[in-house]
């Protein structure tokens, strides 16, 4: 008998899901699954990448993909991330934090902080 799947329910708020500290644990343990790390290889495969580049993340959640691209970019490139949950910036940040070429905001994928033109790329997955 096949073993049955793990669901994970979210929590869900009047504007989309409720992203508190409990929610961005279970998101957390969803992105570290084999499908979700394949779909992140095959998203960074596509990206290609350069040292130096610099990067923005929209939606950085938990940080996998930031810590991924800061790897490939090296310290001479940026990594910059915004997510709207301030649990999922807490965890990119913590998850990032040997890498001081990335930074990781608290902000609105509408409303970006960050001047016209300065990213050589720009990813938004998940």
């Amino acid at each position: 008998m096949a073993e049955a799947e793990e669901r994970i329910e979210l929590p869900v708020a009047a504007r989309g899901i409720d992203f508190n500290e409990a929610t961005a644990r279970m998101l957390e343990r969803m992105y570290k699954t084999p499908e979700v790390a394949l779909h992140r290889a095959l998203v960074l495969h596509s990206m290609a990448l350069r040292a130096g580049e610099v990067v923005l993340d929209v939606g950085s959640g938990p940080g996998f993909l930031a810590e991924n691209m800061a790897t490939i970019v090296g310290a001479s490139g940026v990594i910059s991330g915004i997510d709207q949950s301030e649990p999922m910036v807490a965890m990119a940040r913590e998850r990032c934090r040997e890498q001081d070429w990335v930074d990781i905001q608290v902000g609105e994928a509408t409303e970006l902080p960050y001047q016209d033109g300065i990213f050589d790329a720009a990813v938004a997955t998940q």
